[in-house]
This record gives structure tokens, sequence and C-alpha cells, in this order.
């Protein structure tokens, strides 16, 4: 898009400097008429369809620097910035220049020499628009923090700041200003003075102190042309709040070995922010699974489904926990469950119409001990609504051995018409004693 002629390595040889829509490259001359690719920027964001390029000592080191017109993607505003040069046909930067050129000149071109004899090369746009150089650049030239939950500091961004100068500059002051100067801080390493062509670095942090978008910017007050030199900060202001519902999961009786069907939990950020999760997990005999992101935006919510996974019999609590951002991390949820070595077949009997007053024949139930030691057996008896139109006998005794079984057979004589129901109750230490069959019929 432009190429200008210059010696940049002190060789006595021309080299090219070209501006494409890769950057802009140097192409060492031979001397020959041929050329061989030194070093280049790219910078391909920038691309636009005008562009000029010149060649000078921006900083007074004696090495040749380029300076290029281009517009940022999407800014209101067209710009110059810098490539230091090495002095060995290598390119430092790119470094914004210190002024935006005012939109609608569309990159045809701009002039550059010292306006104001402070031995410093300035630039005229077309427009006629005299920009005169800070002695100091910023890089970045602004900061952009996010969203920052109300209250928490953020991770440190830094500026470097760059003396363009031969000579040393004096810093008179760094600081925050603007609306919101309290929810930025800053720390810097650059003194009192800046040596020639020599570089600081500020870092500066974001605590909000209230909701929404914050304000601020960095100063840097020197002895210099355009003093003070200022960074733009910015940042969000966000709360960062969940909940975790239900607070307590109850589980059924389970089988030791296998796990129940998932209860659900929700969680939904409350807050007007993102809130970052770091982990889901459970304590206990109990499993998790979720579809919850690293990072759930505000207004969302995300469900973690919870199963009881018994190792062994008896009563069972544990946790399931939420670890984030929010406040009140962790959160978390009550778990509960019982777990058994005791199962029957079939789970249920229904006897069906019976005459009132006569016996149905038998039905047998049979109770299976899955756990590794013998299942002791307290009493067998029959409880419920109707339990005197039920009976059992069985042969299972006051024990049952490890992995293995017993019948209880039960009869059904109705004392009355209409429904009827029971259950066989069984009292032992497999876990979730009493176990219960129910039982039903009709009598007629």
């Amino acid at each position: 898009m432009s190429v200008t002629a210059v010696d940049m390595n002190g060789d006595g040889k021309l080299d090219l400097v070209t501006y494409s829509q890769n950057g802009v490259a140097i192409l060492l001359g031979k001397g020959d008429g041929t050329f061989t690719l030194a070093g280049n920027v790219e910078f391909a964001e920038y691309i636009q369809l005008y562009n000029d390029i010149k060649v000078g000592d921006f900083n007074g080191d004696g090495f040749p620097d380029v300076a290029v017109f281009y517009s940022p993607s999407g800014a209101s505003a067209d710009e110059v910035v810098l490539f230091l040069g090495n002095g060995d046909g290598t390119m430092q930067g790119p470094l914004p220049f210190a002024n935006l050129l005012q939109s609608g000149t569309e990159g045809l071109g701009f002039g550059m020499g010292d306006f104001n004899g402070d031995g410093l090369l300035d630039l005229v746009t077309n427009d006629g628009t005299l920009h005169l150089q800070m002695p100091v650049t910023a890089s970045p030239s602004s900061l952009e923090f996010g969203d920052q939950i109300l209250g928490t500091t953020s991770a440190a961004q830094a500026v470097t700041f760059t003396n363009l100068k031969p000579a040393a500059l004096k810093i008179d002051g760094i600081g925050i200003g603007g609306t919101d100067s309290s929810d930025f801080l800053e720390t810097n390493n650059c003194g009192t003075s800046l040596p020639a062509h020599g570089s600081c670095q500020v870092k500066v942090t974001f605590t909000p102190q209230a909701i929404g978008d914050r304000y601020a910017s960095l100063n840097v007050a020197y002895a210099g042309t355009g003093s003070p030199l200022t960074v733009p900060l910015h940042g969000t202001g966000v709360t960062a709040t969940v909940s975790l519902a239900p607070i307590k999961l109850r589980f059924p009786t389970q089988l030791v070995g296998t796990a129940t069907s998932p209860q659900p939990a929700t969680l939904s950020n409350t807050g007007t922010g993102p809130v970052n999760i770091s982990s889901i997990s459970t304590k206990g005999p109990f499993i998790q699974t979720n579809d919850c992101p690293s990072s759930l935006p505000a207004g969302a919510n995300c469900d973690i489904l919870v199963r009881f996974a018994p190792h062994a019999e008896g009563k069972a609590k544990g946790t399931l926990s939420v670890s984030d951002d929010a406040t009140g991390s962790p959160q978390t949820v009550s778990l509960s469950g019982v777990g058994t070595v005791v199962t029957f077949s079939p789970e249920g009997v229904k006897f069906g119409d019976q005459k009132v007053g006569t016996s149905s024949p038998p039905a047998p139930v049979t109770l299976f001990n899955k756990g590794g030691t013998t299942l002791s057996i307290t009493q067998i008896t029959i409880s419920g609504n109707n339990s005197s139109d039920f009976a059992q006998k069985n042969n299972c005794g006051q024990s049952v051995p490890a992995h293995g079984h017993c019948t209880i057979s039960v009869t059904f004589t109705p004392t009355a018409t209409g429904q009827r129901s029971g259950a066989v109750s069984v009292t032992d230490d497999g876990g979730g004693s009493p176990q219960s069959v129910p039982l039903a019929g009709t009598g007629t």
C-alpha cells in the first residue's frame, strides 16, 4: 500500500520500508537492486484502503524509525503508530503516537518535521492539523478491566511508559484521577526521572466500589509538551451471588452397591455479573454430574444431578459443594440416605378379591440378604391399617446367612368388604429397618 526508500541499517545502501496488508516490513538492500527481508511487524487487523508511511528518527537515538497511518477496526478516529528502529533493519513496537488524528482524513497522507523546535519530530495531517509529538508514550494506550465483583481486586495490568527523547525526562508525578479514581490503584517503578530512551512500568488494579461502569485515568505528569499523559481506565462493578436449591436432598433406602435415580439441585446466578465456578463435588456415598459451565452468566442457571450409591448398610450423610467466586462460597446441599442389604421379591403383594371370612392361598415373599455377613432378624410382623386381615409364616428364624435368603408366606383373610391393606414388616440389622412389603386385597 505504501513504500519508501531509506538506509535502515547504516550500511550506506538503500533499503525499502513497506506498509502492506500484513503490516510493516523492512527489506534490506544488497546494493545490486535485490533485497532481503530483515524484519516485519504484523498488525493485520488495522487494514485500511489508504495508508501512508514515513521514516525519521523520532526518538533521537540515531536510528531511523517508522511512522504509519492506520484506522483501528471499529474506532471512531484514525491514528499514527511508531515502530522504533533498532538500527539493524529490525523494529520494535508498535507504540501509539500521542495524539489521535481526526476521523475523516481517510489516511490520504501526513507530513513530519520539528515544528516547535523541541528536537522531536511532529506530524501534520492532510487536513492541515498539527500534532506535536509528546516526549513520552504509553503502551497500551488504555486499560479495560471488564467485569469485576464488587469489593474484590482484579489482576494487575501494566502500562509501559517510554521516553522518546535523547535526554532524561523529569517525572513530576504519577497518579489516578477521574470520576471513580478511588476504584483504581497504581504502583510503579518510574521514580522521578526517565533516562534517555528509557522505559518504566506502572501496574494498575481495579477494585469496584459500586455496581456499573467505573471510569478513571492513569496520569503521568512530566516536564515537556503535552503533560500530563493520560491513559483511560474502565471497568464494571458487578455483584456475584448464587443460590443452590434445595438445601437438602433425602434419598430412599437403597441396596448397597447400587445407585438411586438422580435428584436435581439447581445453581442459579442471582447477581449482575458472571460467576466463575472452580469445582463441584460431593462428600459421602454420593455422586454428581452437572451441566454447569466454568463461568455462569448473570441470570442463568444449571442443574446438578445427585445419586446415592451406598457402600454399607445403615444411615449415610454427605454434602454437595459448589466452590466459586460468589459471596458465601462454597454453597452446599445436605445429603442423606439409608443403605440396606435386604431386598424382597416380590416388592409387594396384591391378593385381589377374597370372600369375607375365607383365606387366600399363601403368597410367598422371598427375603434376600445381599450382604457379606449374617443378617440378624429381630422380628417379622404384620402392620398397617388392616393388619388383622393378613397373616404370615416364615422360615427365616433369627438370622439369614450372607448372600442367603428365606421365605415369608402371607395369607389374606378379609374381615370386611372393600379395600384392605397391610404390610409385612421385618426388623433387622441390614439397614433401613424395619423394611416393609405392602399388602393389598379386596373383601367381597
